[in-house]
């Protein structure tokens, strides 16, 4: 596979020290090749749940926003960086956000 087959990277982050490690792997995998990365969060409301909670309570994007936060920061701590990096938090179950993150990456 040529390097110019691979223009983005998707990382599943979910605030753990593996999400960290793969992170971190992904940004020097992406310097060496040129490829975007795309940090990817996942969200959803508690299937069990059978109606929404009220105003000021728990919210499962609040959390997902707080742990794509952290991939911000632990990708700001590597300075300016010669490719682009993309954040961002999706509603959904995990599997299914990720292969449709995927979809057309490398």
């Amino acid at each position: 596979m040529s390097t110019a087959a691979i223009g983005r990277i998707v990382v599943g982050y979910d605030g753990s020290e593996p999400a960290d490690a793969a992170l971190e792997r992904s940004l020097g995998l992406a310097a060496r090749l040129g490829s975007a990365v795309e940090v990817v969060t996942s969200w959803r409301w508690p299937i069990t749940w059978s109606t929404l909670p009220v105003a000021n309570s728990w919210s499962p994007l609040h959390d997902a926003e707080e742990i794509r936060q952290q991939a911000v920061d632990l990708v700001e701590r590597h300075g300016p960086l010669p490719v682009e990096v993309t954040t961002r938090s999706a509603e959904g179950g995990t599997p299914e956000v990720l292969l449709d993150a995927a979809s057309g990456a490398g």
